[in-house]
């Protein structure tokens, strides 16, 4: 038993209710932080084929090796959408569209 009697007890209490409260706050911001994550995952994969679109539309537009390297970025960002590594596949696409000047 504790030696403060009473005062031990209220402020054990104290301790337990800061620590059910930071248990919920901590539970609660971990389940916030997986349902963004698995909420997100599907609106970058939808991204991939918007890209590879605005890529195949700008490189009508232009020729010979621009026209090459955007068709060849295309391609490889498709291919990495198909396998599901959709952010490889964002990074592929947003640098070529970068290095073609076209905006995303």
């Amino acid at each position: 038993m504790c030696s403060l009697g009473s005062e031990c007890f209220t402020l054990c209490r104290w301790y337990q209710l800061i620590d059910t409260t930071l248990c919920r706050f901590l539970l609660a911001a971990t389940v916030a932080v997986f349902a963004t994550g698995l909420l997100t995952t599907p609106a970058l994969a939808g991204h991939c084929p918007k890209d590879v679109k605005n890529i195949n539309a700008a490189s009508s537009k232009m020729s010979g090796n621009k026209m090459s390297m955007a068709k060849d970025a295309a391609a490889k960002g498709l291919a990495l959408h198909k396998s599901g590594k959709h952010g490889e596949s964002i990074k592929v696409l947003h640098a070529a569209m970068k290095d073609l000047g076209i905006k995303h």
